[in-house]
């Protein structure tokens, strides 16, 4: 709300000359969707701008970032741009770099980072060196932060690559995630924070297409809290689970990328270079059919989770069929299977 200081902007600066600049302004303005009208303006005034070799610290940071309180809220949903200016004075050898716009996006119902028409390049997971013609674990996500409590997660979007689903010689193969909301705890960080999950196997038809994706059930979401949520292939996979990403892009720092350590441990990685398509959808929509779309079987969540002794897993079918039904432990292998016939 524009009382709690509206659209809080994020700006990154740097002296890229030699000598400091005093008194420099910081100018934000909003913007309609053309750039035709000024609906906002705030001035905010830097004590001294270091040069990298004058920097108060050492070894010297090459940027800095300040955040600037517009005091101005949308009166309606729709695309704004929010504009920065640096305004050195008159000594400024290069004013041709103080100026960066970018569009901002106020939705009824979705939360994301990407520029969907920058979504350009394509996340792809490493080769196993383990198991020949498959691909390593990977997972892509983003973090949320409600600042505002009464929200809920109904699911989330996710723009698949073109590649998605598609073995290392470039045809269909078996591909089987999950779609994750994790509780995060910064002091264990998004890995092991507890987290939902939801099941899926991948259809060839939602390669190179953004598709929704509902959580198993609606998740309430709280005040002033943050949130990962992604997508995972927790294992080794035929088929690669690949995200249509916008590159040189993650300024916030919101982006998490699941891969493997110098040990050989899978954690999620943050701050990457680009901002995956994947946003946090508060409103319910409607979904692809669940049940369908897992080629007739939906395995649900055991209860409890975690277990101590025993453990009860469900699972729906679409129609009669013979189930086999497999445990397997954390690298992928089958430690025990029960044909039910």
């Amino acid at each position: 709300a524009a009382a709690d200081g509206g659209v809080l902007a994020g700006v990154l600066y740097r002296n890229s000359g030699t000598d400091n600049q005093d008194n420099v302004d910081i100018i934000v303005e909003i913007l309609d969707a053309d750039g035709s009208t000024v609906l906002n303006t705030v001035t905010e005034t830097l004590d001294v701008a270091y040069s990298f070799a004058n920097a108060l610290d050492c070894p010297a940071y090459a940027q800095d970032t300040i955040y600037i309180p517009t005091g101005w809220e949308p009166s309606s949903t729709g695309n704004y741009i929010l504009r920065a200016t640096i305004d050195a004075g008159t000594e400024d050898a290069t004013p041709g770099n103080n100026v960066m716009s970018k569009v901002i996006v106020f939705t009824e119902d979705e939360y994301g980072h990407d520029d969907e028409a920058e979504l350009t390049e394509e996340a792809f997971p490493r080769d196993s060196e383990s198991i020949p013609g498959y691909y390593d674990p990977t997972g892509q996500g983003n973090f949320y932060h409600t600042v505002n409590g009464g929200s809920t997660a109904y699911g989330i979007t996710v723009a698949f690559g073109e590649n998605s689903g598609t073995n290392q010689g470039g045809a269909p193969a078996e591909l089987e995630f999950e779609t994750r909301l994790y509780y995060y705890d910064g002091a264990v960080g998004i890995t092991d924070s507890d987290f939902e999950s939801s099941f899926w196997t991948f259809d060839p038809a939602w390669a190179g297409t953004t598709q929704y994706l509902s959580f198993e059930d609606p998740i309430d979401l709280d005040g002033d809290a943050v949130y990962f949520v992604g997508v995972i292939a927790e294992y080794e996979s035929e088929g690669a689970l690949t995200v249509a990403v916008q590159p040189n892009s993650d300024t916030d720092n919101s982006t998490g990328e699941y891969n493997v350590t110098g040990a050989g441990d899978y954690v999620w990685f943050t701050s990457q270079t680009y901002t995956p398509g994947i946003r946090l959808i508060l409103t319910e929509r409607v979904s692809v059919e669940e049940i369908s779309s897992l080629n007739g079987i939906n395995l649900l969540q055991n209860r409890p989770n975690p277990a101590t002794s025993t453990t009860t897993f469900a699972f729906e079918l679409s129609t009669s069929k013979d189930v086999q039904f497999e445990i397997r432990d954390l690298s992928g292998r089958v430690v025990t299977s029960m044909d039910r016939g």
